[in-house]
């Protein structure tokens, strides 16, 4: 690691008498003497500014490191290290990655860092164990920005932080007018965002590493598909009463026999206890032949049958033929038993 560290100096110049000392942790110490400069060791002042620029004497281990808090405390001597005066401690966040990073937008978000080497991936350095490890942390639905705030996928930004939905006092996001964010960028800077926001985010984790994941589009193969959960009474198909229980599902409406309606649904991530009933497409993220869905916290999957059985209620479908106007609810198909064969999926899976 190579840092470099400046200080105010008002002493004499003591030429190479002037030896500065940085004590870090995990032995990560730090040297130099003014005037002999080497190779990734220089100390020389500058007017009032003494600076230095030191490879710490340990190397980084060839894992992931994560320091939340990396302190160096620093010691200045003005007769060659006889006498050693403190003069202050630097606090940083040290994080190491495994490769260079290959991001979506080509930057690297302090956040993004954070949770690539957080435990349980600090310590780690096998792809399939840091892909497992980081997927953890998407998968409780409590991903925090690196400031501590509570990312979402639509929902609502819990201004008076007590984790429920106040109207009148929390922000609303929870459909495709109010929440537009569809990058990792915008997720981090407004706390709420869409699933490609959130695919990307999770996306640009991994490749912090520069582990390559890719987003996939789920479209429906109808005009949408119902996302659990859905309230119906009798058999189907089932006409829809109500698309919207509401942001935190307390306005459901219960339906009559035939019909269907919006439940207080299955939560996606942070403060999102009933995100929208229906969408024509969503974003997920495949990765080694496995299928991720960030946006609820969901898999990983082998077969996309299986991920839908979890994700969707049905298809809908708007004025079908010999139904009475307006939109229905159609049952999933059965599982056919064979993952290669698409025909019992109500989307399509597109690898971006």
């Amino acid at each position: 690691m190579l840092l470099t560290a400046k200080f105010n100096w008002t002493g004499p110049n003591a030429g190479t008498d002037l030896h500065v000392k940085g004590e870090g942790p995990g032995g990560y110490d730090f040297f130099a003497i003014l005037g002999d400069n080497q190779i990734n060791r220089v100390l020389w002042l500058a007017g009032s500014t003494l600076t230095l620029i030191d490879a710490a004497e340990s190397p980084f281990t060839d894992t992931i490191e994560h320091f939340d808090t990396f302190n160096v405390k620093w010691s200045i001597s003005t007769d060659a290290g006889q006498t050693w005066s403190a003069v202050g401690v630097t606090k940083n966040q040290v994080y190491t990655l495994l490769e260079a990073p290959n991001t979506s937008d080509g930057k690297l978000y302090h956040t993004v860092a954070h949770i690539a080497t957080a435990p349980p991936v600090k310590g780690l350095k096998d792809e399939a164990a840091v892909v497992n490890a980081i997927w953890s942390q998407f998968a409780d639905k409590e991903v925090r920005r690196v400031d501590g705030s509570l990312l979402s996928y639509y929902g609502f930004r819990d201004e008076n932080d007590n984790s429920t939905w106040d109207p009148g006092v929390d922000t609303d996001f929870n459909n495709t007018t109010l929440c537009t964010i569809a990058s990792t960028g915008g997720l981090l800077a407004n706390l709420n965002g869409q699933c490609n926001s959130w695919a990307e985010f999770f996306a640009d984790t991994l490749a912090a590493h520069r582990i390559t994941a890719l987003r996939v589009r789920v479209d429906a193969k109808h005009d949408y598909f119902a996302i659990n959960n859905w309230a119906t009474a009798g058999a189907g198909p089932w006409r829809i009463i109500d698309l919207d229980a509401g942001v935190d599902g307390a306005a459901a409406v219960a339906p009559a026999n035939g019909e269907a309606a919006d439940a207080a649904g299955a939560s996606g991530q942070g403060h999102s206890p009933n995100p929208p009933s229906n969408f024509k497409n969503h974003f997920i993220v495949f990765f080694d032949g496995k299928y991720y869905d960030p946006s609820y916290g969901l898999g990983p999957y082998t077969d996309k049958k299986a991920y839908e059985d979890d994700a969707f209620a049905g298809s809908i479908r708007v004025n079908p033929p010999g139904f009475a106007p307006g939109a229905w609810i159609f049952a999933k198909p059965a599982d056919d038993g064979d993952p290669a064969d698409d025909g019992d999926l109500i989307a399509t899976f597109t690898l971006l």
